[in-house]
């Protein structure tokens, strides 16, 4: 899919401080049956300067003409992450986004793990390499659907944090220091849970067992919707609770490192916070992000989020309070780049607002970005 352009506005700085002109050196009829004109370029002693999102272009190939200012189409789209393709039949340019560049589909799990399953009492028991599902006789199918979820979450998860916990890899598929288990509920009106039992000892990294009560994904059936209304309970929805659930399980590890280092992290951090991040990279990784966005974006205020008081906090409340929070992170991502949200995170300072100034500057100059970008 590709879209075609004419004119390109988008994101572009014009600083004009002469005029180019040009000659007609020559004319020529097109397959369409329209007359083509050469232009000989003149460049006059003063220039017409072009900014990309900051960047000023080097190329000399843009003049301005009877009030109407032609620009290179081909290095501004690809300054925008664009790319440009000529068609010499028609004579025109397709330019075609990021967005609308098909991109090869991930391969399809067809794996049966559920007779990989061993009955064990009243459950069927899958071993995976991450983690451990428990399923009753009667939803032993559901596994199938479980462990592709729980997959998916444990790659998600080593991609975000990998390198940011010590020898993550290694804990995760400890069954014995670090075992996280799965266990499937028949009916929706069981409870749902996350929990850490009493006995699992905290000694900083070392051990950390979790255990989960979740819905089957059978049960899922696209009747009723989260609270916040946005979501049908689909087969969508549980594989995004899913995925959900595990990238959660590691990200109380880096949690339990920062409670062990004397960090802001460990200290002051928010539940929001961390759970929006978890919510946000969650929502990237199935492609939902997008549309989440454009409907939150109309339902909060730039005042639901402070940055001013010498802290980073979520004022709004109910179903707005952790989708706000999802759009902050959001924000600073995308506004400064993962790499300094990361390092605002995994700072060593001991007070929130000296990490957060190092990373994103003061917080005004923050605020006033994170209005521009809800409009």
């Amino acid at each position: 899919m590709y879209k075609k352009v004419l004119l390109l506005v988008m994101a572009l700085g014009l600083f004009s401080t002469g005029v180019y002109a040009g000659t007609i050196i020559g004319q020529y009829k097109t397959p369409r049956g329209n007359i083509a004109t050469i232009e000989k370029e003149e460049i006059h002693k003063n220039r017409i300067g072009i900014s990309v999102n900051g960047k000023e272009i080097k190329n000399n190939s843009w003049y301005s003409k009877d009030a109407v200012t032609f620009v290179p189409l081909r290095e501004i789209a690809e300054m925008l992450g664009a790319e440009v393709k000529y068609n010499a039949q028609t004579m025109s340019a397709d330019i075609v986004t990021k967005d609308n560049v098909s991109k090869p589909k991930p391969p399809v799990d067809n794996t049966d793990y559920a007779a990989q399953a061993k009955l064990v009492g009243d459950n069927y028991v899958y071993e995976g390499k991450y983690f451990t599902v428990y399923a009753p006789k009667d939803i032993k199918s559901d596994i199938n659907a479980a462990v592709k979820y729980l997959n998916e979450g444990a790659a998600l998860a080593l991609k975000i944090y990998e390198g940011r916990i010590p020898e993550l890899e290694k804990k995760l598929t400890s069954k014995k220091t670090h075992p996280t288990n799965i266990y499937l509920q028949t009916k929706e009106s069981q409870n749902y849970s996350f929990e850490f039992p009493e006995n699992s000892a905290y000694g900083g990294l070392e051990q950390m067992e979790t255990n989960i009560k979740i819905m089957a994904p059978s049960l899922y059936k696209g009747q009723g919707t989260s609270i916040d209304g946005m979501y049908k309970f689909d087969s969508n929805f549980a594989r995004k609770t899913y995925i959900s659930e595990y990238v959660r399980v590691v990200d109380n590890l880096l949690m339990e490192k920062h409670i062990w280092s004397p960090d802001w992290y460990g200290a002051e951090v928010p539940e929001w916070m961390f759970k929006s991040y978890v919510k946000y990279n969650t929502l990237v990784a199935v492609n939902q992000y997008n549309a989440f966005a454009k409907t939150v974006k109309g339902k909060i205020k730039s005042t639901d989020v402070k940055f001013t008081d010498g802290n980073l906090r979520v004022t709004a409340t109910g179903t707005n309070y952790l989708n706000t929070g999802v759009l902050a992170i959001a924000f600073l991502i995308e506004t400064y780049g993962e790499d300094k949200y990361n390092a605002f995170i995994d700072s060593e300072e001991e007070k929130e607002s000296k990490a957060f100034t190092d990373s994103f500057g003061s917080y005004q100059d923050v605020e006033k970005k994170w209005a521009e970008w809800l409009k």
